[in-house]
């Protein structure tokens, strides 16, 4: 018994080394709003060209770091959720400490009320740069543009996702600067962006 009893504080050292410590809460984050209204949430290839978003409610988790950078972003309820996760990771945070944590919140995208003009587009295609066709150089680019009601180009053009090569990308924007947009009365300043891609290829 006494020699139980000499070893009970070594065990129970053991047994709270061995035993899980409880998780520690993340800090809560918040999407700067001036970065979120200065990009909006774009909508996805599921919808261009021929249907548009109606209004419908996202749920969105952003993990932030210590910088408010955007690491990693997941989405549920969207109807172009990859658009959606794009326009997330290219957001600031701010978080409840220098640490960073999770963003958790419920975005509201807005319906569409802009059709790209698919006329005005086949008249204005991107041009393969000829230095990267001469070094058989193909890609993808996802542009992102953002309609204004007028019927003129986009008032915003970004790229949504890079080709992965600065000629592409360029030729890409280039075009796009051309296009335009048929949109309806009931356009407002929160009108969702579009992505639209743009494909290089040499066949």
């Amino acid at each position: 018994m006494m020699q139980l009893l000499r070893h009970a504080p070594v065990a129970a050292l053991l047994l709270a080394c061995l035993t899980p410590l409880p998780a520690m809460a993340a800090a809560q984050c918040h999407v700067a709003p001036e970065s979120q209204q200065a990009l909006p949430a774009l909508v996805g290839r599921t919808t261009y060209p021929h249907a548009v978003q109606q209004a419908h409610d996202v749920s969105l988790r952003v993990v932030v770091d210590a910088q408010g950078n955007p690491v990693e972003a997941s989405v549920d309820g969207s109807t172009s959720a990859d658009a959606t996760r794009r326009s997330a990771m290219r957001w600031k945070y701010r978080c409840d400490d220098d640490k960073g944590g999770i963003a958790e919140w419920v975005l509201h995208q807005p319906a569409q009320h802009c059709k790209m003009n698919l006329t005005v587009k086949g008249f204005n295609p991107p041009r393969y740069p000829p230095e990267a066709f001469k070094a058989g150089t193909e890609g993808e680019v996802l542009i992102g543009l953002y309609p204004q009601g007028d019927g003129l180009v986009a008032r915003h053009i970004i790229i949504a996702q890079s080709s992965g090569s600065t000629v592409l990308d360029e030729a890409a924007v280039t075009a796009a600067r051309r296009w335009s947009f048929d949109c309806d009365a009931g356009m407002e300043d929160a009108e969702p962006g579009q992505e639209v891609p743009v494909n290089f290829r040499l066949n």
